[in-house]
């Protein structure tokens, strides 16, 4: 099993990337996101293994320390050589900063996957995974045609173990 800490949106935003699975799932019956068991997110770190309680309680008290916070998805992709399709954000200061204060405060921690480390981290929202390659240009296609700009709110952060998916933690962030 893996582990991952996630940061998860608004009610509303989440409710929209999940009927964007389901659309999806349409195009790519194997699409995993709809039955998932897991809410609409962007990664911040995956770890092979890890102490959980320790990982708990670093990822409660850095969650002290930020406020919510709004970011837009804007941009879908892939990532080459996969069936990842994701929506991604505009990255700016403040996402990078969260990520990057994150990553001080659990670099002690082992096992991390470095491509959620800062400077390898590509931030995305995943909306179709296991549905094959080939799904990819109609998934694409789909997009370029039915997907506009959301604006959204950080509001959650919890922590994964997965597949399957099982949610660990999880916290509100503290309002502004």
């Amino acid at each position: 099993m893996a582990f991952a800490v996630q940061l998860y949106f608004d009610r509303k935003t989440e409710q929209t990337v999940i009927e964007l699975w389901n659309k999806l799932k349409v195009i790519s019956p194997d699409n995993y996101m709809p039955s998932s068991g897991n809410y609409p997110h962007i990664t911040t770190a995956i770890f092979s293994e890890v102490n959980i309680n320790a990982l708990i309680q670093i990822t409660d008290k850095y969650t002290k320390t930020i406020s919510i916070f709004e970011m837009d998805l804007c941009s879908f992709g892939n990532f080459i050589g996969t069936d990842v399709v994701y929506l991604a954000p505009v990255v700016t200061k403040n996402l990078l900063h969260v990520h990057m204060q994150y990553h001080k405060k659990i670099r002690r921690l082992k096992n991390q996957f470095e491509y959620y480390m800062p400077g390898n981290w590509i931030p995305h929202c995943t909306i179709s995974l296991n549905s094959g390659i080939s799904s990819v240009p109609e998934i694409i296609s789909f997009l370029v045609t039915n997907f506009t700009k959301m604006k959204c709110t950080v509001e959650r952060i919890g922590i994964i173990e997965f597949r399957p998916v099982k949610i660990l933690w999880e916290k509100k962030i503290k309002s502004g």
